[in-house]
């Protein structure tokens, strides 16, 4: 006589919600994940920004000591600009071609929002002034602002 065996009262194998259970973890991780590297990347490109805008004082700085006799105070000081935020047009001076130069890589490093201002005192002491729209890791879009002095 043939007698069947009883049915199990153990479970084999692994049951649909606990499958989707796993994917929920594994889903809300993943997400959390993605945004760490999106915040990571937005501080980098801050970051970025702000050693763009040092860059590009030392540079207009280094180009007003190298034309000394048109940057001085003695000299009319044709770098002298208020806070700016256009890229003046192409001139018949070495000065007015720095200016040009050096707005346009403001813009394309920083962005159409990009102003900046040049003035210098009696003593040659030239403080150059950036702002930008940037966007901090957290948070909406501010003003950021470097300064930098230097002497010529």
């Amino acid at each position: 006589m043939y007698c069947a065996r009883p049915p199990s009262l153990s479970q084999s194998g692994v049951s649909l919600i606990e499958v989707l259970v796993g994917f929920l973890i594994l889903s809300t991780a993943i997400a959390g994940f993605a945004s760490l590297q999106f915040n990571a990347a937005r501080a980098a490109r801050g970051s970025l920004q702000r050693t763009d805008a040092a860059i590009l004082a030392n540079s207009i700085i280094d180009a007003m000591q190298a034309n000394r006799a048109n940057a001085s105070t003695a000299g009319g000081n044709q770098y002298n600009t208020l806070q700016q935020c256009e890229v003046p047009p192409w001139g018949a001076t070495l000065a007015a071609n720095d200016l040009h130069a050096w707005f346009d890589s403001l813009h394309q490093s920083l962005g159409d929002s990009a102003c900046a201002s040049i003035t210098c005192n009696s003593n040659n002491f030239c403080t150059v002034d950036i702002f930008w729209e940037g966007r901090p890791a957290l948070g909406a879009p501010a003003l950021q602002k470097l300064q930098l002095v230097g002497a010529l």
